[in-house]
């Protein structure tokens, strides 16, 4: 299949290649390693990284301690700072995390390509943008990218490039809800594709068991240790204190739910406007049909997206109630929003949602153009895609903004001591 930049026209191309270049130099503006990150940056200032790699061993987080030592080493060899590699890679992984979500897009929801391409632009505009303000963060965007790009080779119509596929996707298990997205994924694609059910039910299985092997692997052959024991364990859901909590979890992940209401509302108020103001010479596109199975798939994937987190009490809010719960964010926000709901852009637990952000991208998406095709209304495909850049950025700016407080507030301590 060919790249999809190839196939998009000169227009196209300016809009990918802005909205890219838009969403990647600000995170460039963040030249400090921030939270978790500060202890990689002083571990790098004193030149003793060994307790960071015991740190990251005893997390079972294998992947991270080959990732900094590249970036250490490539920074001995230049003279660089090893966050210069931290940044390129991210805006690397940025570029090719959107290729495979217009690969996504077309395979998996078959969009035709032109709305493949918007579509996967609003993954990347996303509000999990705020958690890339530290090197760690990297770990989870790569994660990322290697499952959506592992599970797309696994349907090659090659073995090798198939077997290829699963060992990119055991890499992406390091982060173990990568586990049930992937085979969620798989089921998706094996019941839309009942002429390869067959053939593909060898695969499916193999999948799973790899799948299951990694797991107990991980667990058996490296546990957490020490402070990480506890460590993201499973809730017990017959628990009454685990059942508040998993309910709390998934009461965070339901705030996503206000992106595609927001697109709903936008394009039910400028549909009709447009219409009226726009000349005929614009209003020539026909909407394909969404079917209710578009929506079921997406809904599915955001499920499964959200169910590992759940199953631990962690969930990515977009915003927070003030008035609820003692706990520190609560604490905080209550201080400085004096109204009932505060938004939560703020949050590193937004890595929580990065698996979230591809479903819930493509479903605000088909929401819009629904709402046009229901008001009977015919927009221009990037004209779709620009209100809804408009309300992504409604997240990003103010969270872009936040970073950079934090690490103005962040430098001004470490100089005052």
């Amino acid at each position: 299949m060919s790249h999809p930049l190839l196939q998009a026209d000169l227009r196209m191309r300016w809009i990918i290649v802005c909205t890219l270049i838009g969403l990647i130099l600000p995170q460039w503006l963040v030249t400090t390693d921030m939270f978790d990150g500060a202890n990689i940056w002083f571990a790098r200032f004193i030149q003793n990284p060994e307790g960071i790699f015991l740190w990251l061993s005893n997390a079972n987080w294998w992947l991270a301690v080959l990732h900094y030592k590249l970036w250490f080493f490539l920074s001995d060899v230049t003279g660089v700072s090893y966050l210069v590699f931290v940044k390129l890679a991210m805006s690397a992984m940025l570029v090719c995390l959107y290729v495979e979500c217009v690969f996504f897009g077309r395979e998996v929801l078959r969009l035709n390509s032109p709305q493949a391409q918007l579509a996967g632009l609003l993954c990347v505009a996303s509000p999990c943008l705020y958690i890339l303000v530290n090197s760690a963060s990297n770990l989870n965007l790569f994660c990322l990218w290697f499952v959506l790009l592992g599970h797309r080779l696994y349907w090659s119509g090659s073995a090798k490039i198939r077997t290829i596929g699963l060992f990119v996707l055991v890499v992406s298990f390091q982060i173990n809800s990568n586990l049930v997205f992937a085979l969620a994924l798989e089921f998706v694609r094996w019941i839309d594709n009942p002429q390869q059910r067959k053939q593909r039910m060898l695969w499916f299985l193999v999948l799973v068991v790899t799948a299951i092997t990694v797991y107990v692997s991980m667990r058996l052959l490296s546990p957490p240790q020490q402070i990480f024991v506890e460590y993201n364990k499973l809730l017990n859901p017959f628990d009454l204190q685990s059942l508040r909590r998993i309910f709390r979890a998934s009461a965070m992940f339901l705030t996503w739910g206000i992106i595609p209401l927001f697109a709903f509302l936008a394009l039910a108020v400028t549909g009709p406007l447009y219409r009226r103001i726009a000349p005929p010479s614009c209003k020539s596109h026909d909407y394909e049909a969404i079917t209710w199975s578009r929506y079921a798939v997406l809904l599915f994937l955001s499920a499964a997206a959200a169910f590992p987190y759940i199953m631990v009490g962690k969930g990515p809010p977009l915003f927070t109630p003030t008035q609820y719960g003692d706990g520190l964010t609560e604490q905080v926000l209550r201080s400085v929003h004096s109204w009932y709901f505060a938004p939560t852009w703020a949050n590193t637990s937004m890595r929580h949602g990065l698996l979230l952000s591809i479903p819930i991208a493509f479903l605000t998406w088909f929401v819009a153009q629904d709402t046009l095709k229901r008001l009977r209304v015919t927009m221009q495909p990037h004209m779709v895609f620009f209100i809804l850049l408009v309300l992504s950025l409604l997240w990003v700016l103010p969270s872009q903004h936040n970073k950079l407080q934090q690490q103005y507030v962040q430098n001004s301590l470490v100089k005052a001591f």
